[in-house]
């Protein structure tokens, strides 16, 4: 599972005799794990619920959704297996995702009984998107359904709803984390054969068993995890360099400078304000606007963006992260020429096909 390897190449490393051999060994194999490896590392039976309070909740979650210190935040999340197209149409239409434009199957593999014995009420489950029509039934047994809310049809989320979103974005990175550590496994990462859907089950109780037992935990120490997630943010500090090379422009005077463009505000002298170019589309920009004083120990004093989620206070947009980490961090200087192997070369010579191409 590890590498995907098929059963004819199994065969020839192992020395057997043919593939049959292979499939007779890997079937014997998988139940043996199943009933004496897996279920010491994976299910409700194999830990107890104060030890995931104490040891496997994240900080973030604790302090951005629980009200008591024995309440229980739980995230379930589905990820997906390629399978081949199956010459039984309903099961073709079943399988195909308008989404990803494949055959594939989502396994979610809760134990409904078992669960609803071990959680309490009032206890938090954070979903995504695709479960809202789970919601009702979540509430209808006494929990609460923590869920990214939706547009529905405007224009950007409000305050209330940007932050509370981005709550739930915060806190549901260790499910994220889970669903990565499956996809090295590169058999799970290639289309598989509809003859294995029926075990697909097994082996991914087998590997996420494996992942328990041996890899390191996502959650280390929670206190380190949740001063470097919220003052840090990650992804913005990663997109902010793409947002800044574009911004910047060949000065009109002297070819060999760069300019940043930044606006200011006659009547209020404590906000500034930039217009990036969106990264999907040229003819939308976002308004990135941040509110400043210089006299105080934290002269950051607001932020707005034009952006879907721009109005949060819980983090920043990544707009505004650009603007504050190229004027407060670098101090206006840059170094734009970076990698030889960087995308924005890449681009220069693209463009130049293009150019000759037309002609």
């Amino acid at each position: 599972m590890r590498l995907g390897f098929s059963n004819r190449v199994l065969a020839s490393l192992f020395h057997l005799k043919n593939k049959r051999s292979v499939s007779y060994t890997i079937h014997s194999a998988r139940l043996t794990l199943m009933k004496n490896f897996t279920h010491h590392y994976i299910g409700l039976q194999h830990v107890d619920r104060q030890t995931v309070i104490d040891h496997h909740q994240t900080s973030i979650a604790s302090e951005l959704f629980t009200t008591t210190p024995d309440q229980l935040c739980i995230l379930m999340d589905g990820t997906y297996i390629y399978i081949q197209k199956s010459s039984y149409y309903e099961m073709q239409r079943r399988t195909y995702s308008l989404h990803k434009h494949r055959h594939l199957v989502k396994p979610m593999m809760i134990t409904p009984s078992a669960i609803l014995n071990w959680l309490h009420d009032d206890d938090i489950i954070m979903i995504d998107r695709g479960f809202r029509d789970a919601v009702k039934t979540i509430e209808m047994f006494g929990f609460h359904a923590a869920m990214s809310r939706f547009l529905n049809g405007s224009k950007q989320f409000s305050t209330t709803d940007a932050n509370y979103s981005c709550c739930i974005t915060k806190s549901r990175w260790a499910i994220e984390s889970a669903n990565g550590k499956i996809k090295p496994f590169k058999y799970f990462n290639q289309t598989i054969q509809n003859s294995i859907i029926p075990s697909a089950s097994d082996y991914l109780h087998i590997v996420c068993a494996i992942v328990n037992a041996y890899l390191s935990p996502a959650i280390r120490d929670p206190v380190k995890d949740s001063s470097l997630v919220i003052l840090v943010g990650s992804y913005q500090v990663r997109q902010a360099k793409s947002y800044i090379l574009e911004h910047l422009k060949r000065s009109e005077l002297d070819p060999n400078d760069l300019e940043f463009t930044v606006e200011l505000c006659e009547q209020h002298s404590d906000l500034i304000r930039i217009r990036f170019v969106s990264r999907h589309s040229t003819n939308q920009n976002h308004l990135a606007t941040v509110q400043f004083d210089t006299y105080q120990d934290e002269p950051i004093q607001g932020w707005y963006c034009t952006g879907h989620t721009g109005a949060r206070v819980v983090g920043c947009y990544v707009h505004i992260a650009a603007l504050i980490w190229y004027l407060g961090v670098c101090r206006a200087e840059y170094n734009d020429k970076g990698h030889s192997l960087s995308a924005q070369h890449l681009f220069q010579v693209v463009e130049n096909y293009l150019q000759y191409a037309e002609k």
